[in-house]
């Protein structure tokens, strides 16, 4: 059974648009401004150390730099863990409460195998797209190095989107199954296979949805830059927007996991649960 989109959609939008989500979100965007904070007190002391003459967005506090990094660290770590609460939210459906266990359950592993899924998925579509590139750099010369890299870039790129979207669901198992990552991996490979295109159709439009929602908020940047401000509210305007989308993606995303599960599709890891998980909320 393909992903049906138009149901993740609305069963995602349902389950975001609740009391646990807007906790959630509000959750997020406090502990992303934050990271912001840090991430910005952490350029100004580095550029402050190393004399280089380029202005930060705006005001930032003046923190040393262990300060600074301790304060990006904990805005990270407390998204990582908001993000979980909110998987395991959501693909129970809880839409007045948190289920049981969603706060608390095997935090520590959750948290650390989710920080170590993402980095081991930056390193792998990473390292598709730029060691093809550089092996073309390296074997050829002039204008044939060039045209070659591009091409091999670009097969590159759709080659680490297709692994994106084939373990896309690796935080679903690691949040809401207590999984390891690599486990979360290989059963997401496994659930998405035959799927893949639908997965990516859905991973498409949310993507169209971002990108529509910026809009309007790149024009009041333009304005705000128009009255002088414009980094400080680009800013602004940044964690406004990536924190409820962060949530609602992980919703909808919650919901197509459940379809598939519920469909028939395989992990290679066992049935899916029999509680809530085949319907969307």
């Amino acid at each position: 059974m393909a992903i049906e989109i138009s149901d993740a959609l609305k069963g995602g939008f349902r389950r975001f648009a609740s009391r646990t989500g807007a906790v959630l979100a509000l959750g997020y965007l406090l502990a992303f401004a934050v990271y912001m904070i840090g991430y910005f007190g952490l350029l100004a002391g580095a550029y402050a150390r190393l004399d280089v003459g380029v202005p930060t967005p705006g005001p930032v506090p003046d923190l040393p730099i262990a300060a600074a990094a301790a304060v990006v660290l904990g805005g990270l770590l407390t998204m990582t863990y908001l993000s979980v609460v909110a998987i395991r939210t959501f693909v129970a459906g809880s839409r007045s409460s948190f289920p049981a266990g969603a706060l608390s359950r095997n935090v520590p592993f959750a948290v650390g195998n989710m920080i170590a899924g993402g980095i081991a998925l930056m390193l792998l579509t990473g390292a598709l797209v730029a060691v093809p590139v550089a092996v073309a750099a390296v074997a050829l010369d002039g204008l044939a190095s060039g045209l070659v890299g591009l091409v091999a870039g670009l097969a590159a790129a759709v080659a680490a989107l297709y692994l994106t979207v084939a373990l896309i669901f690796m935080p679903m198992y690691v949040a809401a199954e207590g999984t390891s990552f690599v486990a979360g991996l290989r059963r997401s490979w496994a659930l998405t296979r035959g799927e893949r295109l639908s997965v990516f159709l859905l991973y498409l439009v949310l993507v169209v949805l971002v990108f529509g929602a910026s809009i309007p908020l790149g024009i009041l940047s333009f304005v705000a830059a128009l009255a002088g401000a414009g980094m400080i509210v680009a800013q602004l305007l940044n964690v406004v927007l990536i924190a409820p989308f962060t949530m609602f993606q992980l919703a909808v995303f919650s919901v197509a996991f459940q379809q598939l599960r519920a469909g028939g599709a395989s992990d290679s890891g066992g049935a899916a649960p029999a509680d809530a998980s085949g319907t969307p909320a």
